[in-house]
């Protein structure tokens, strides 16, 4: 990260005690968990309570006349949402000026987003549903705090831990959320800084934040850097300096449909599969890459905001289907139900839907466990992965029949794929089949049939 100062350890000891300034309480210090440029995070026992603790480096507090203040304010204050891993009370250390502060744990199942660029088995490997999932979350959080006027003017890897199993999110490193307008304790980390921030042109903001956060989703979905292209590629000795020079030079998007001066660079196996994966992409999940990196690098205000990424992202994670031939992912777009079967962008293979629900923009797949939101059956409802308004459920004799279940206080009208009229009040359950059509009030949802695997290609 390129912080305001330098970075020099500090060790607490084994079984130190500190106090809590607002609890009055004593903790204990506990093992190292790791360390960075400004302090050091340690596991901590409070009162019976397991805890982290993360202590600042004497020269950090030195140099950064504000960050008690910060720290003290977002003590004072909820978090945003309950992602953010806030402070809650400030530590202190008998005849010390450093100090810290304990925040929760973060469990053991969790993996740092950082993974993604780790070699072989430790590497951060995740469906692409669970990465859209992990971008939504994100991208809600964002939303949530600069909401409050914050920003968070650090995004990158490090700040977040991730559960691989269902996408959610814990954001860590508050230290540097301040007010908009106000410089925390960085500029950033080097490839996520906004350009006008990296030429000393303005200080990190929400706008810089959007700039990192496109950065961020480019990584999660693509494993690669956007603008990490032949240009790149062709830089000697990457010094913090080449580095930074080469970012200043506004570098193109590696896949703008404008300039392909900065194509991925080379035919290596990778850069095959992610030329694929781009082409493979959602055409809307294109263009909102394609902004950031082009207008959007250059143009604070044309930056692609939360709620854009959000309904992006909410629609990549319904449907996506894997090609019977490679195993390549391949997100399916809605489409009437006699569409040809899309192909897979990696082999040329045909792609096999599985029994479907269209709902306006959104393909839902009618699996088990799958779930309807508002903003599925309602065009005017806020985009939500919470409060589902139907479930896909198993019958509970025979497997293959599956069903979805009215889970709201209002009945739903409905035709058969005969056309007969049907009624499925709430708590019940309806036969999916193809053809089936539901009127949920405010949007209207057509069933079509699982393609066969054996159909060829259009």
């Amino acid at each position: 990260m390129l912080r305001l100062w330098g970075s020099k350890p500090t060790e607490l000891a084994l079984g130190q005690e500190f106090r809590l300034r607002n609890a009055g309480a004593t903790g204990i210090v506990g093992q190292k968990l790791g360390e960075g440029g400004q302090g050091a995070v340690y596991l901590c026992d409070v009162g019976g309570r397991q805890l982290a603790l993360k202590w600042y480096h004497p020269h950090v507090i030195q140099i950064d006349g504000t960050l008690r203040a910060r720290i003290e304010r977002l003590i004072s204050e909820e978090p945003p949402d309950k992602r953010f891993l806030f402070p809650i009370d400030l530590a202190t250390i008998a005849d010390r000026a450093e100090f810290g502060y304990v925040m929760p744990v973060v469990s053991g199942d969790r993996r740092p987003f950082s993974d993604i660029q780790e070699a072989g088995p430790k590497r951060l490997v995740l469906s692409l549903e669970t990465w859209a999932t992990v971008c939504y979350e994100i991208a809600e959080s964002f939303q949530n705090l600069h909401t409050r006027g914050l920003c968070y003017q650090d995004i990158n890897f490090g700040g977040f831990f991730i559960d691989p199993i269902r996408g959610g999110v814990l954001i860590c490193d508050p230290d540097n959320i301040t007010v908009e307008g106000l410089l925390g304790g960085v500029l950033g980390a080097r490839g996520f800084m906004a350009p006008e921030v990296v030429r000393g042109e303005a200080i990190p903001s929400s706008r810089t934040d959007l700039y990192s956060m496109a950065v961020l989703f480019f990584w999660a979905l693509f494993g690669w850097h956007p603008l990490h292209g032949r240009q790149h590629a062709a830089i000697g000795a990457r010094t913090a300096e080449t580095l930074t020079a080469f970012y200043k030079t506004l570098p193109a998007f590696i896949f703008d449909p404008a300039d392909d001066s900065n194509r991925p660079p080379g035919d290596d196996p990778f850069f095959v599969w992610l030329g694929a994966r781009w082409a493979a992409m959602p055409a809307g999940l294109r263009d909102l890459f394609t902004r950031s990196f082009t207008r959007g690098i250059r143009d604070p205000d044309e930056r692609v905001v939360e709620l854009e990424w959000r309904a992006a992202m909410a629609r990549l994670r319904d449907a996506v289907a894997r090609c019977p031939a490679c195993s390549f992912e391949v997100p399916l777009e809605p489409a009437a139900p006699g569409a040809s079967q899309p192909t897979c962008s990696s082999c040329g293979a045909a792609v096999a839907r599985p029994i479907r629900m269209t709902l306006g923009r959104y393909l839902v797949p009618m699996l088990p466990t799958r779930q309807l939101f508002a903003h599925h059956v309602d065009g005017t409802a806020a985009i939500t992965l919470r409060d589902s308004v139907a479930t896909v459920d198993v019958h509970p004799t025979d497997e293959a029949i599956v069903g979805l279940r009215n889970l709201t206080p209002a009945p739903w009208q409905g035709r058969t794929g005969d056309g007969k009229a049907v009624v499925v009040v709430p708590g019940r359950t309806i036969r999916i089949v193809d053809g089936l059509g539901i009127d949920f009030g405010r949007r209207e949802g057509l069933v079509a049939a699982a393609d066969q695997a054996s159909k060829s290609a259009a």
